[in-house]
């Protein structure tokens, strides 16, 4: 059961390292230009594509590292931490979307 637990940790800690480290390698990639579609603070399709499949990414790795850490019932972790990440993400959404959202101007500078 420690094993299990330990994984399921272990799993979360490894997916989040590696959703940051693509995100910024991402933002290394495209830059600020574009990362946003132009005179907008709305996310382009290159990174939204690229976010996407870094996530894809990282939960494949996280399973991996959980189901190895959990041992003979690693399996049993994996699940775990998919059950765990899909909650996390259906809240998230959920909260998306009951909050209400100005729009946000942009700045001169950058309207041009």
């Amino acid at each position: 059961m420690l094993r299990i637990v330990l994984g399921v940790i272990v799993g979360y800690v490894v997916t989040v390292i590696v959703v940051a480290v693509g995100l910024m390698g991402l933002w290394a990639v495209l830059g600020g230009d574009r990362a946003f579609q132009p005179d907008s603070n709305v996310a382009s399709m290159s990174w939204s594509l690229g976010a996407v499949v870094g996530g894809f990414i990282a939960a494949i790795g996280g399973g991996l590292v959980a189901a190895m850490v959990g041992g003979t019932r690693g399996m049993t972790a994996a699940k775990a931490l998919a059950v765990i990440m899909l909650a996390v993400g259906w809240l998230g959404a959920v909260g998306n979307l009951v909050v209400e959202r100005e729009a946000v101007e942009m700045p001169e500078d950058r309207a041009a």
